[in-house]
């Protein structure tokens, strides 16, 4: 229950951040993006104090100040769910690695995708064997640690590990 609570939690947080992002979108892209100046306006503040009234955030009758196009930031966030190694898969990357395992070759088509953003971040679902003396891969999963290497070289800057499998081999593990 608590994970599914914290599953519908991850949801909304990740909607309304996409609905905040695109309602900054034009047709030309990220509101500005066309080439010419964007305005912003600037919340009226209390000179006493300098904080902002809230009253003011929506005001049509607020000051604007111009900001030119260099000045404009973008952030890339890219995430992908899950990536649950189950054996075929280690098999493949068996075939792929001659002695060892090598799934590089299975981030091919997305290695570009993961090098263009600023922020690239999978979900690790399985736990890493720490020397492959061991393997599972269902229902309890320990997988080759050659996938770790193959995340980082697809471009990968982090993965989360919370999950359904993270205790799979043991607390130790």
């Amino acid at each position: 229950v608590a994970w599914r609570l914290t599953q519908v939690a991850i949801l909304a947080v990740t909607s309304l951040l996409v609905l905040s992002v695109a309602d900054g979108w034009d047709e030309h892209g990220p509101a500005g993006r066309s080439g010419g100046p964007s305005t912003v306006a600037e919340p009226a503040t209390d000179k006493a104090s300098d904080r902002v009234d809230p009253g003011q955030l929506e005001s049509a009758s607020s000051p604007e100040r111009t900001i030119a196009p260099d000045e404009l930031r973008t952030f890339t966030l890219v995430a992908t769910g899950e990536l649950l190694v189950h054996e075929f898969v280690a098999d493949t990357a068996a075939l792929y690695g001659g002695d060892g395992f090598d799934f590089s070759p299975m981030f091919r088509r997305v290695r570009p995708i993961l090098a263009g953003a600023d922020l690239a971040l999978c979900h690790l679902e399985t736990p890493l064997s720490p020397d492959n003396s061991k393997f599972e891969f269902y229902p309890l999963f320990l997988v080759p640690f050659q996938l770790a290497a193959a995340i980082g070289g697809a471009g990968y800057d982090g993965c989360s590990v919370a999950s359904n499998h993270l205790l799979d081999d043991g607390e130790s593990g």
